[in-house]
């Protein structure tokens, strides 16, 4: 077996953090698949990393390195769902003139996305699987009803809708579900999946604002993985969203937002999430907790007062 000293650092990396638990198992992989040139090199990385700890007799990681080799075994295709799907996004700032055209950029990406995998153009931590994606979701979807943000009197709207995944899940448990996306291709799969629901619309949003809904008609609005894309797309565009969202949503609604950008920097994200909720008249409730087993979200919810404060 080759010295486990060549082990390529990005790999090595990756693996002594999600052996510590900072990552999910689905997340670890989808990272290790970007890092790895090949699937080949990924399984060579497991087994040097589980030889080493083996020999340190260090049980714990053998048991999340036998983890992640079981997650491998049951998705041959993950390496190369992974590297097709993320070959179609970037999480670079866009360098475009405006706005809009950086989201017809990220539109575009995504329609390209979705026609390789589904699953994988929301979520790429599912790994292009159906199963694990539908886990993610459910997941979310408990999360929201343990804050009481569903329930049959409720109307929802869902930025960056995506495949309709949570319109799906959540429409015999709310009010009315309104979807929004950017990318055509993505909409047009959430309107079949759902074709069956008369609770849930989907709405294209063909530039850097929201579709034109009554004010104050929605009692959540939720986001989940979209708003760094927002974020991406122009650093001005989360203070319009946030505005846009406060006029959206009735007295007391709420806001939540699962991931508020990609830059790894926690801290940043808190204090910017924080300072526009100020601007917005939104009280920050949980600002960057981590409660998800399936994935790796941060949780940043807002709440509207009951009513504007003079």
């Amino acid at each position: 077996m080759p010295d486990s000293s060549r082990l390529p650092l990005a790999l090595e990396q990756l693996l002594c953090a999600y052996c510590a638990g900072a990552m999910p198992a689905g997340v670890a992989l989808m990272q290790l698949s970007m890092a790895a040139s090949n699937a080949e090199e990924l399984t060579t990385a497991l087994d040097m990393h589980l030889s080493r700890h083996v020999e340190d007799g260090d049980p714990s990681t053998a048991h999340r390195i036998d983890e992640l080799n079981a997650l491998i075994s049951s998705s041959p295709d993950a390496w190369q769902t992974v590297r097709d799907v993320a070959a179609m996004l970037t999480h670079e700032p866009a360098q475009h003139e405006n706005p809009e055209a950086a989201v017809r950029h990220i539109a575009a990406a995504f329609d390209r996305a979705v026609s390789i995998s589904p699953e994988g153009s929301v979520a790429l931590y599912s790994l292009g699987r159906r199963d694990l994606l539908e886990e993610a979701t459910s997941e979310v979807v408990e999360f929201m009803s343990s804050l009481d943000l569903v329930g049959h009197d409720r109307v929802l709207l869902d930025i960056g809708c995506g495949i309709g995944r949570f319109e799906l899940a959540l429409a015999s448990r709310a009010g009315r579900i309104d979807g929004v996306d950017v990318s055509a291709g993505m909409l047009d799969l959430a309107r079949r999946r759902c074709a069956g629901h008369q609770n849930v619309s989907f709405h294209l949003c063909r530039g850097a604002r929201l579709p034109p809904f009554t004010p104050a008609s929605f009692d959540c609005i939720f986001a989940v993985d979209s708003f760094p894309y927002i974020v991406q797309a122009d650093p001005n565009l989360p203070r319009l969203y946030l505005e846009e969202s406060e006029h959206l949503l009735k007295p007391g609604g709420d806001l939540l937002i699962l991931n508020f950008s990609y830059r790894s920097d926690p801290g940043a994200d808190a204090r910017d999430v924080e300072n526009l909720a100020c601007l917005n008249r939104l009280e920050p409730l949980r600002v960057g907790e981590r409660p998800f087993q399936v994935w790796d979200g941060r949780v940043f919810h807002l709440r509207k007062a009951h009513r504007r404060l003079a």
